[in-house]
């Protein structure tokens, strides 16, 4: 697998930042909603760094988009190529 997940708390919104490096692939995709969910079954905000992202599949893409339209979710690091991606996926 081609990514790297770091977490680390976030002390000014009582959350989680999660940094995600590497390529977003299907089964990395398949890892980041899976830490994401087990996350936010403790009752945790989360943001997640995306700026470290250097592919992402189509599958990846819809993972991001899933994760975006959580309430508890925030992207942040998106560059203007990762959020094209995003939004276009969630057009389909």
């Amino acid at each position: 697998m081609d990514i790297r997940i770091s977490q680390s708390e976030d002390k000014d919104a009582g959350g989680v930042v999660l940094c995600v490096e590497g390529r977003l692939t299907r089964d990395a995709a398949a890892l980041l909603e899976s830490v994401c969910t087990r996350l936010m079954g403790e009752s945790q905000r989360l943001r997640i760094n995306v700026d470290g992202i250097c592919f992402i599949s189509e599958d990846g893409a819809r993972a991001l988009g899933r994760l975006k339209r959580l309430p508890q979710v925030q992207l942040d690091g998106c560059r203007l190529f990762t959020e094209c991606i995003v939004e276009q996926v969630r057009a389909l």
